[in-house]
């Protein structure tokens, strides 16, 4: 049987391979044959890409008007295609950019929803001063202190409060429809 889905890379193309995030869903067919099932080796027939979800570390800051912030918002497993962005601006950028900072706002349901939590954190380590991250989460855990509840634009007008460039941002939006209206 033939299924087709949309996935995206969530590699940085200077990584050398193609890497995408497959989010198990119960009872999903083919999220859960890629998950539990493919094994090295396996044959898939891939197409495309689509799309016009692109960034270019080159475009991030014109030497007439440089952009010194990169805000990536992603709800889910729109964190995918924006891992892939916040790698690549991190550690892409020429010299022209090498001041650029990242801002993720990154919400989910819970904690045990969070796709790429350790590229997250290792980002984090690798660039402490370039790289920040607000969770959102619309239940609090155990120890969670930070914001909860849905993503909307008081929440994010907060989180912008840090952010001395936030006028000057390049902004990359990817998550649940709801999220983007």
């Amino acid at each position: 049987e033939s299924v087709t889905r949309c996935y995206s890379i969530c590699e940085s193309p200077r990584a050398g391979k193609l890497t995408i995030g497959v989010k198990r869903v119960e009872k999903g067919l083919l999220s859960t044959y890629l998950n539990d099932e493919l094994c090295v080796g396996d044959e898939l027939t891939v197409a495309g890409p689509f799309g016009d979800f692109i960034f270019d570390p080159y475009a991030v800051k014109p030497a007439e008007k440089p952009t010194k912030l990169l805000t990536l918002i992603a709800g889910g497993s729109g964190i995918t295609p924006v891992i892939s962005i916040a790698q690549t601006a991190l550690e892409t950028c020429s010299k022209a950019c090498v001041d650029t900072k990242v801002h993720l706002i990154y919400a989910n349901r819970t904690i045990s929803d969070v796709m790429f939590l350790r590229q997250v954190n290792t980002l984090l380590e690798k660039y402490p001063v370039r790289f920040s991250v607000n969770y959102i989460f619309e239940s609090g855990h155990s120890g969670w202190d930070g914001e909860t509840g849905y993503l909307n634009g008081e929440k994010l007008v907060n989180m912008f409060a840090t952010d001395d460039d936030v006028m000057d941002s390049q902004y990359y939006i990817c998550g649940p429809e709801v999220m983007k209206n």
